[in-house]
This record gives C-alpha cells, structure tokens and sequence, in this order.
C-alpha cells in the first residue's frame, strides 16, 4: 500500500495491512476499515494532494471535539497520521458493533427514539456556547453561493443556476450573519455520522471542516435527514410517515424553534445549500432529480420568508 511517511505507527517495523471494506460517502476521501494483525482501524485518505488540507483540518475537528468533557457524545480516537504518495491520511478507532442513527431510529422503540432526540438537542446546545472569535459567516456563505454557482452553471441545470443567481443577487437577505460568533461544529452531522453502539450511547463520526464552523450547519445537516429524507433517497427506502425519523422531525422542530430562533428564520435557506451542495455527487445517481427538487423547493421557501 506504499511507504507510510508520518511521525506515530501502531508499531514500528514491518506493516502488514489488509482492507476489509471501503466505505461508501459523497466526499473528498476513500475511507477504509483496516486491519494490521488483529487490531482493526477506519483510514481516512485523501483522493488527491488537493484534498490534503482539507483533511487535516478535519482530523483537527475531531480532535477538537474529543477535548470537550461532556457525557452526551464520544468521538474516535486518531492513532496515527502521515502521507502516502504524497496524499494525507489519519487512522482512528474502529467502532464496532454499532448503528448509524437512521436505521437505530428505524428500528428502536419510541421512547428509544424520544431520548436520541433529547440528547442530540443537548449536543447542538453544547456546540452553541462553545464561541470563539467572531465568525465570517457572511462572507464564508457568500462564497458558497459563488463556488455553487460555477459548479451549477458547468452543469447546465439552469433552474438551480437561476435560483442561486437570485440569492447572490438579494445578499442582503443573509446579511445578519454576519453579526454571528464561531461556534463548536461537527460540519456533517448527518444521522449516517451519529453512530448508536450497545449501550446506547452516541458516537460522532466523520466530521468536516469549515472556514466559519458554527452550529447552524450542524442543525441543517440533521434536517437532511429529517426534513429532507435523505437516509431514505439515500438507501431507497420508501419514506415512512408515522417513522421514528418524523417522531423526532417534529419532537427537535419544537425544541429549535423555541431555542434558536435565529436558526429558525434561516432554515431553509441552510438547507437548500445542504442539498445544493449534494447535486455534483449524484449526477450519475438515480437520486439526483429528488435532489434537486429539494434544493429548489427549500431554497424557494427561503425566499418566500418560510421559517422552521
């Protein structure tokens, strides 16, 4: 598998590596569950040396979050780091016996699903009054829509292009964000990222980086999955109405609502980019015209004045 360059090894002399699986995922990586004798572990690497900061940094949120004492969420642990042929890689722990939180949801009790949904809000509490320096919000989103729209354009969809084109063109619609601190931020926090183990508790996985890291995102990113259904287009399961998934879309709605009403007012225009952003990675899936379709449906909220 190439020369390993980097400053910690499980074990120092000859490494013998086997993959058991490659995990599937819409990002800049190949992540791999490994074994080296008996001990296994998940390798994060990049697809190319473009990718390579990227990925550091997002060991660094990883990282980060593992200091935060708390008793609502783990993190895994990363052993080691380094390169190979010039693309970066990190090892960490390997958690088995566990379940990603969409199919915990689709499978647990209610009252199961009640005290998931509990602690989750407690976790977005928690990354809410962890601030640092003023955020870049604002100029960190106008970028976005900008990235967005060259990547749509070369695409041709021009019913998206004709959508972000209008965002850009009425910025002063996000305008308050700008006002905005930085916060403590997981960057994906998907139910496919929440991982559910035998006891019950939660652990955080593959987290991204952010040049503004704020916990807005990280509420957006649920309601991919709450809102959004993307756990189901994702797995081509059939939305389930009276599900654990719509028990806690209408239990974590309360709570938001009445928590963070900022949140609130631009909810749909974060979940529209979430989506947005989905578009690239599916363009050979049968899934792309439901996502599209949910990008401009919550971004044409956004603009009607739809709050959460």
């Amino acid at each position: 598998m190439g020369r390993i360059k980097g400053k910690h090894h499980p074990r120092k002399g000859k490494i013998n590596l086997h993959r058991i699986v490659q995990f599937r995922g819409h990002s800049g990586c190949n992540i791999e569950l490994l074994t080296n004798g008996a001990k296994r572990f998940v390798r994060k690497i990049s697809f190319d040396k473009t990718y390579n900061e990227r990925l550091r940094r997002q060991g660094d949120v990883l990282r980060q979050l593992s200091q935060i004492r708390n008793n609502l969420f783990r993190v895994p642990e990363i052993y080691n780091e380094g390169y190979m042929h010039g693309k970066y890689f990190y090892d960490m722990q390997f958690i088995g016996n566990t379940q990603n939180a969409f199919f915990y949801l689709e499978n647990c009790h209610p009252n199961e699903a009640i005290s998931f949904c509990d602690k989750v809000f407690d976790i977005i509490k928690l990354f809410s009054i962890n601030r640092s320096e003023r955020s870049n919000l604002f100029l960190a989103n106008f970028q976005k829509l900008n990235d967005l729209s060259h990547k749509i354009k070369k695409l041709n969809f021009k019913d998206l292009t004709k959508c972000i084109e209008y965002l850009i063109s009425d910025i002063k619609r996000i305008e308050q964000l700008s006002e905005l601190e930085q916060t403590l931020s997981h960057g994906d926090l998907t139910l496919d990222n929440i991982l559910i183990d035998t006891n019950h508790e939660i652990w955080l996985v593959d987290s991204l980086d952010n040049d503004s890291p704020h916990y807005f995102y990280d509420i957006a990113k649920l309601y991919q999955d709450l809102e959004g259904h993307w756990g189901y287009l994702y797995n081509f399961i059939p939305f389930n109405p009276i599900s654990n998934v719509a028990l806690c879309h209408e239990l974590l709605t309360e709570k938001i609502r009445k928590t963070f009403k900022l949140y609130s007012k631009y909810h749909y225009y974060f979940l529209g980019l979430t989506f947005l952003r989905i578009v690239p990675y599916v363009l050979r899936s049968p899934i792309l015209e439901p996502v599209k379709e949910r990008a401009l449906r919550f971004l044409d909220n956004f603009m009607k004045g739809a709050e959460l």
